[in-house]
């Protein structure tokens, strides 16, 4: 069985009706709309599975394309972002379970090692979190792994680009982006420890 959106007129009372009635075929819906005294309007008849269809193409067809324009995309990276505190981080609390090791402590060794691993996993969920995308037509900024929060800006409005790289960051290929349009005073869109930073700039350049 099929649903139709029927729409006609009242025999009797001459006013429009909006009926749906689930039917194998457009003509046995047409004979139900009719044994309920409404004289149907042939040419507003609708499909409702097929309009549910090309629903779902249209946003698959959007997706694809926005799929197919894609220019870059990444998460803020963790080690290159940060050098100097994953070392930190693995150092510390590697040398503190050897040496606990050393002195025998073997059933603190763990201790640190599984606190070590828990501030490493926590920071790279927080990297993962955060996905900047730059397409043809726009630059993207997606948060959260539950929740999520989406910030926009279109490549023919945004008027500054900053770029900020210190020396580890430079050596690293990572940096700071600062993405604002002429539309509001601040920032729209920043991002800390994005590697290939220039590289941003210069797609989002090429394609406003």
């Amino acid at each position: 069985m099929v649903r139709f959106e029927i729409t006609g007129f009242g025999r009797e009372t001459g006013k429009e009706y909006v009926k749906i009635y689930e039917a194998k075929s457009k003509e046995e819906a047409i004979m139900k709309a009719s044994d309920d005294g409404i004289i149907v309007q042939t040419d507003k008849i609708i499909n409702l599975p097929e309009i549910q269809q090309a629903i779902h193409k249209k946003k698959l067809d959007e997706k694809t394309k926005e799929t197919n324009q894609i220019l870059y995309k990444s998460h803020p990276a963790m080690f290159r972002g940060q050098p100097f505190k994953f070392i930190f981080c693995v150092l510390v609390f590697g040398i503190w379970g050897v040496l606990l090791i050393i002195f025998a402590m073997w059933q603190s060794a763990f201790i640190p090692w599984i606190i070590g691993a828990c501030i490493l996993v926590v920071w790279w969920l927080r990297c993962y979190a955060v996905e900047l995308t730059i397409t043809k037509d726009r630059a993207i900024l997606r948060k959260g792994i539950l929740s999520k929060s989406t910030n926009e800006v279109r490549n023919k409005d945004i008027k500054n680009i900053q770029v900020i790289q210190g020396i580890i960051q430079r050596i690293f290929d990572t940096g700071t982006i600062g993405i604002s349009s002429a539309g509001t005073g601040g920032i729209e869109i920043v991002v800390s420890g994005m590697p290939r930073p220039q590289e941003i700039a210069d797609l989002i350049r090429q394609n406003q």
